[in-house]
């Protein structure tokens, strides 16, 4: 790309902040739907003039009258504009908010399809669209989390979206493909079900000055002294090493790096057809990542609060700078440090990978997908689809992934090679992209929906409490846990 037509993140602010008006009312109780909603359809009042005949017969005689009368007739006509409803996730910055109303306005004008747009956020959407299916009332697109698009999909709920597929999968990484390419129990047959718009992963911040007092530039990459590193800089700053969720009170941000973990310690839960691998070898293997995290907790190189974290705790507890490294899905934290802590954001903080794991080999990246679904049932299949080929074309979803100022990443290759996602200057977003440039594996509630069951019932975090909180042995815990897992699978069999 040409030196002139690089866009960075400060001009692309500038760019799209003339939006941040749209946005602002939002926020304060406008959804984006009220504003780009076409005004109603205009009364007509119509004046016609209707002949009447009347006959009258007198004797001998037979006469016949014609009258007139006016008609006064007001005329609401009909809409012939096409609408779509839309449902979509926009509980972060100004900036997304008002790029997304950009290109609904974009959208409209080059199609004619007026879109009803509504924005929830994640916990939100995933109540009303249950609620939906349930009454049969379902928008024509929705964004979902990955565990509820494989459950959609495994229970024949969704759109088939091959042929959107079938002209933007030269673009996509395997990857993205492999993530929505999902199985239908009332086919039999996997299919493309969904369109994966961003991908997302567990990323690890830390503090580079609190690191620093330790006598390290950055963490090491073997598994012991990357562990030893932030201990040592505990040791020497006062400040917990690690803000690692452990609690039952959070939802994924205690999945999430549970499942980074057992990577690390080559356990492979499922094949890459989804289907349960319960070896004695990988048992043995979480035995072992279990016992290594609670040690490291029991050890006093976490805050004690862990246990009880909710989501947002290890978020706060890095940008307040009482941790000095966490690990997070999604790059909220350093995002939040670029909108109201920008040095911090340039200066102090990084982003790295995970460490190889103990065995030595590297630790792959556990991914998720952030895909957008057509629910059966509904009303608009083939303007819904129109509208997902349109953002997915190059220069809209480019201008869709960078307004989020990399809380996502791209899923094309395109898109993954911009510049944006390269500066080298850039601390965070530059290092989540070599994240997707490792070898991958897409997390296990994405590859089947008895994994997402289990994991949405709260059993991994249940077994980590066992450990942390009521003392029980590892082993104790993840025979009970691999014993739930075994009798969720049975339940989809």
């Amino acid at each position: 790309m040409s030196e002139e037509k690089k866009i960075d993140r400060r001009k692309y602010i500038k760019y799209v902040g003339a939006g941040a008006a749209v946005a602002a009312a939002a926020a304060i109780g406008y959804g984006i739907s009220e504003l780009t909603r076409p005004p109603p359809p205009t009364p007509t009042t119509v004046v016609t003039t209707v002949p009447t005949v009347r006959t009258e017969t007198l004797p001998g005689t037979t006469i016949v009258r014609t009258e007139e009368r006016t008609v006064v007739q007001t005329v609401t006509p009909t809409p012939t504009t096409r609408k779509l409803v839309v449902w979509w996730t926009v509980e972060y910055s100004p900036v997304e908010k008002a790029t997304l109303l950009e290109l609904v306005r974009k959208f409209e004008k080059e199609t004619g399809i007026s879109i009803e747009w509504t924005g929830y956020s994640s916990t939100d959407i995933s109540r009303k669209l249950t609620a939906g299916i349930e009454a049969g009332v379902v928008p024509d697109i929705t964004e979902v989390l990955s565990h509820e698009m494989c459950h959609l999909a495994y229970r024949g709920l969704l759109e088939d979206v091959s042929d959107i597929m079938d002209e933007i999968k030269g673009d996509l990484l395997p990857a993205a493909l492999e993530s929505v390419y999902l199985y239908n129990s009332k086919t039999g047959k996997r299919s493309y079900y969904a369109i994966p718009l961003n991908f997302y992963a567990t990323y690890i911040h830390y503090w580079k000055d609190l690191l620093k007092k330790a006598g390290y530039d950055e963490p090491p990459t073997d598994w012991n002294g990357f562990w030893e590193s932030f201990k040592k800089a505990q040791d020497a700053s006062g400040i917990p090493a690690i803000g690692w969720t452990l609690s039952d009170r959070a939802e994924f941000d205690t999945a999430w790096p549970w499942e980074v973990l057992m990577l690390a310690y080559d356990v492979r839960l499922l094949t890459s057809d989804g289907k349960l691998n319960i070896t004695e070898e990988n048992r043995k293997r979480i035995i072992d990542a279990l016992e290594w995290l609670s040690n490291l907790y029991f050890s006093g190189y976490m805050p004690s609060g862990v246990i009880e974290w909710g989501d947002p705790d290890n978020n706060k507890a890095f940008q307040g700078k009482s941790v000095i490294m966490t690990m997070n899905g999604t790059l909220s934290i350093p995002r939040w440090l670029y909108e109201n802590a920008r040095d911090a954001y340039y200066n102090l903080t990084a982003t790295c990978p995970w460490p190889n794991g103990p065995t030595g080999k590297e630790t792959p990246t556990s991914y998720t997908v952030y895909p957008v679904i057509i629910p059966k049932g509904a009303k608009n299949v083939e303007e819904a689809k129109e509208f997902l080929k349109f953002l997915c074309k190059p220069e809209n979803y480019l201008l869709y992934t960078k307004s989020m100022l990399g809380r996502f990443h791209p899923m094309y290759k395109s898109a993954m090679e911009d510049p944006y996602f390269n500066d080298p200057k850039d601390p965070h977003i530059t290092a989540a992209t070599k994240y997707f440039k490792r070898s991958m594996v897409p997390v296990n509630w994405q590859m089947h929906p008895a994994y997402a069951k289990f994991v949405i019932e709260h059993k991994w975090h249940r077994m980590i409490g066992r450990v942390v909180v009521e003392k029980w042995t590892a082993e104790k815990a993840v025979d009970e846990a691999l014993n739930d897992l075994k009798k969720t699978f049975e339940e989809f069999a």
